[in-house]
């Protein structure tokens, strides 16, 4: 039967409207988070800084143990964000940014606070190492653990979601901005930490709201000229990546080829290095996602060479076994997720002081397999970690699970818990 048009419009007005109740109890459930996203990827933020909303009340225990108030905070710039301390996806992103800034703005009038996202991990004593990897001598930063009441309370305040994830590699999702906030506390600029650009208005706004308040701006810490390349890897931070290889590949593997993202296969030379730390997404490792911030602003010419003298030393001559055969077999990638297992003889991490722990490599509870007990081995054998592509002694206490029949050892719980969650994602296609 053949409707009349007054049918036909009156039931395309119902769905509009139930279209249109649903998008309003939407945006009322996520309210408030919502807000912070739309003013950072908007930039409604750029033009006049306007005063958004107030910091929330907060009264939260540090990594140090004293307890910060909101209060606290008045008469001082502050740079605030989310993180937590086990996270392997945006969180290393977040403080290498966040870390970056405390180098570039030295001002005693500014202050940075980290609140964790993760209160049933992220104790005192997790803070304090997280700390140590990162900045151990930044007296401006505050990582704040809050209960879940008060994460709630502090999380709904700023406008921003946190939410739990079943994806074994990314258990919390939670905001990856950076909040501007003023003498009064209140939020004058929204920034996401992901962006070059906007990190660099950031570095502008904090100019301009640390001009209106009373006292001198700081100088740039004086760097002795003759900073090692291993110095700087220290204070630039870059060994709470790369030591973790759950984060970011290692930087004292076989100096074999690197597979990129994209599938192509590059020598890890001079160029190479200099391109990842000056343009580090232009050539992501495969398996990894692209974290890592450009360091343009911190390095002249003189310091980006001796980092780099630096990165090579710590690479070793490649095995036989990983050069590419006469047949065009694929080689191995030297540190990627992506890496074949295979045995090889050569030195590993157990040689500088023993196989990681779990607290070293920034790994929470272990995932079993299979099998976890690694058998003992009179040789004591050397493997491949199929997450990491380090070398590994194996002991009696090497990390282990079994698939497929096979026994596969690990650096540390960590790689063994990617590798249980996935195996199939860490082997070669049969």
């Amino acid at each position: 039967m053949r409707r009349s048009p007054l049918v036909i419009i009156g039931s395309l007005c119902v769905v509009l409207a139930v279209g249109a109740l649903a998008l309003w109890r939407l945006a009322n459930r996520i309210g408030k988070p919502a807000a912070a996203e739309r003013a950072a990827y908007n930039e409604l933020n750029q033009a006049t800084l306007p005063a958004l909303w107030v910091l929330p009340s907060f009264a939260l225990k540090a990594d140090t143990g004293a307890i910060i108030h909101d209060a606290d905070l008045e008469g001082h710039i502050t740079i605030l964000d989310f993180m937590f301390t086990t996270c392997t996806t945006v969180c290393p992103r977040i403080t290498a940014t966040l870390v970056s800034l405390q180098r570039q703005l030295p001002d005693p009038r500014l202050r940075f606070i980290s609140v964790s996202v993760d209160p049933e991990h992220d104790t005192q004593d997790a803070l304090s190492r997280y700390r140590k990897l990162w900045n151990a001598q930044e007296a401006r930063w505050a990582l704040l653990s809050p209960n879940p009441k008060e994460l709630e309370q502090i999380s709904e305040g700023m406008r921003v979601a946190v939410e739990p994830s079943d994806d074994v590699r990314n258990p919390i999702l939670h905001s990856s901005l950076l909040f501007l906030v003023d003498a009064d506390r209140a939020v004058r600029g929204i920034y996401n930490s992901e962006d070059d650009a906007a990190i660099s208005r950031l570095v502008n706004d904090v100019g301009a709201l640390l001009s209106r308040l009373p006292g001198e701006a700081a100088s740039l810490p004086v760097v002795t000229s003759d900073e090692s390349g291993e110095q700087l890897f220290r204070r630039l931070g870059c060994a709470a990546c790369h030591e973790n290889s759950a984060i970011a590949p290692r930087l004292d593997l076989p100096n074999t080829l690197t597979v990129l993202s994209g599938g192509q296969h590059v020598n890890v030379d001079r160029s190479y290095l200099e391109t990842s730390v000056l343009d580090p997404t232009k050539q992501t490792v495969e398996g990894y996602l692209p974290l890592m911030p450009s360091y343009q602003r911190e390095l002249d010419g003189v310091r980006l060479s001796r980092l780099v003298d630096y990165l090579l030393e710590l690479r070793r001559p490649a095995p036989s076994s990983a050069l590419p055969s006469a047949t065009g077999e694929r080689p191995r990638a030297a540190g990627s997720a992506a890496s074949t297992p295979k045995t090889l003889v050569g030195s590993n991490t157990a040689d500088r002081g023993g196989t990681p722990t779990p607290e070293a490599t920034g790994a929470t509870n272990s995932v079993p397999a299979t099998s976890t007990a690694a058998p003992t081995s009179p040789a004591a054998a050397i493997e491949v970690d199929p997450v990491c592509g380090m070398q590994v002694r194996v002991t009696a206490e090497t990390p282990a699970a079994t698939h497929a029949g096979h026994t596969y050892h690990f650096c540390s719980s960590s790689c063994r818990e990617q590798f249980a969650a996935d195996p199939t994602h860490f082997l070669p296609a049969h």
